[in-house]
């Protein structure tokens, strides 16, 4: 007698134990994901906003539907049908009604029995779920942000800023930038002109543009704006030189010597209101203080430090090596007189041969009287020292004035002061500073 095959739609009773078994461990499973899923277990969320813990699963019941009668084989797939609890659903309607879009119900899954496809039917339980909190997560998290403190890092860099902001001020408006030690002014970009360590700050800058316009102007010159720059940032430059060269040097310009040369400017202007008017139609927006810091007193270190250069021993011996090298050359027939004015002497006759014309004793360098009216014509006298350099003298013509006026004497001279190329080591000082403009 055969043995009855089992229809497809019956089970055993020992596959449908060892099923049931399978159910429950993943309806335990089932619970572990939603334990660590729900709202009230994350960290970070207050009491406020816990959601109701979801109900267990302690039971499965048939589909509505379904035949319970006694004595009927259970198939399959009404055995592994699981509905999603009503909690779950209610719960995630609630919440989509108030704080986010409206989330269907979870339709009704047929638990697998392979364990690929149980497990992928665990991460798919997980998705929703995390579907379902994510749009109060999302609101909690923003809420959250909104409320944060500012950091001691914003608070910081904001203060930064603001100091930041009041020191340009007040470099603009109350010249601090004087004060400013020069390692700041290294980092910090002021608005001046940088030249070594002196510093023109833009409203100085300014005002000597305008000062400039007006003595163009007072000139008779045509007052532009980029002349009266240019010459504002080279004398600027020029000042920073001098001191150097000066520093290097050991020259200084005492106060005294100052005020004997503004008292002697002023006394040739009539006063010292007359000057001080002056100053102030010459240079507008100026004062004494300008003119005597950007004017008078450059050009008394300009002077100082020529005189020490002159005084040099090696420059004189040159300047006389040079003089007596064209009274050889004039005697010897080489050439003649004006030939060696126009190459030896440093006099604003030299390019006319060195003719100075008819002029009395009192309109000669004083040194130079003696030996004139001593001279017969045409005599060419030796290299003569003054305080400026040496004189080669030749007398063309005498004309007696008489009773009524002095003599008049028709004289040529070669004058060879000591060489010193001032331009020269100007230039060279001046291609030595760092100059750096941060202003139009």
């Amino acid at each position: 007698m055969e043995t009855p095959k089992p229809s497809r739609d019956s089970i055993s009773d020992h596959d449908l134990a060892d099923m049931r078994q399978e159910v429950l461990r993943w309806i335990d499973r089932s619970k572990e994901v939603r334990k660590k899923l729900a709202p009230a277990e994350k960290k970070g969320f207050s009491a406020r906003t816990r959601t109701k813990k979801l109900e267990p699963i302690t039971q499965l019941k048939p589909p509505p539907d379904a035949d319970v009668s006694p004595g009927r084989a259970v198939t399959q797939e009404e055995f592994f049908t699981v509905p999603v609890p009503s909690s779950i659903v209610g719960a995630a309607e609630k919440k989509n009604a108030t704080k986010g879009p409206k989330v269907e119900a979870a339709p009704k899954k047929t638990v697998p029995t392979s364990s690929l496809a149980r497990r992928t039917a665990q991460k798919s339980v997980a998705v929703n779920l995390r579907a379902q909190t994510a749009p109060r997560s999302a609101y909690r998290t923003q809420a959250r942000r909104a409320k944060r403190k500012p950091s001691v890092i914003t608070i910081s860099s904001i203060a930064g800023a603001c100091g930041l902001v009041l020191v340009v001020c007040g470099a603009y408006a109350f010249g601090w930038g004087r004060y400013a030690p020069p390692a700041l002014m290294r980092y910090v970009p002021f608005p001046a002109v940088y030249a070594g360590d002196e510093v023109l700050w833009l409203g100085e800058y300014y005002r000597d543009i305008r000062a400039f316009e007006g003595w163009q102007r007072a000139s008779g010159k045509a007052a532009t704006f980029e002349v009266a720059r240019q010459n504002v940032l080279s004398r600027f430059v020029e000042r920073v030189a001098l001191k150097r060269i000066a520093h290097r040097m050991s020259i200084d310009v005492t106060v005294q010597e100052v005020e004997r040369q503004l008292s002697g400017l002023s006394a040739q202007a009539g006063s010292v209101e007359q000057f001080h008017a002056l100053v102030s139609a010459q240079f507008p927006g100026w004062g004494i203080e300008e003119f005597t810091g950007k004017i008078l007193r450059p050009y008394l270190i300009r002077q100082a430090t020529l005189q020490q250069l002159i005084a040099q021993p090696g420059r004189w011996k040159i300047a006389r090596q040079q003089a007596e090298e064209a009274v050889r050359l004039i005697q010897a027939g080489e050439i003649n007189f004006e030939q060696a004015a126009q190459k030896y002497s440093r006099d604003p006759a030299a390019p006319v041969g060195g003719d100075y014309g008819y002029r009395t004793l009192s309109e000669l360098p004083r040194e130079l009287q003696g030996l004139i009216s001593q001279s017969t014509k045409n005599q060419l006298s030796a290299p003569q020292r003054t305080a400026e350099g040496f004189y080669v003298v030749s007398l063309i013509e005498r004309v007696s004035g008489g009773l009524t006026s002095d003599d008049r004497y028709h004289v040529q001279m070669i004058f060879v002061p000591p060489i010193v190329k001032f331009d020269e080591i100007m230039r060279v000082e001046i291609e030595q500073i760092h100059v750096r403009r941060l202003v139009p």
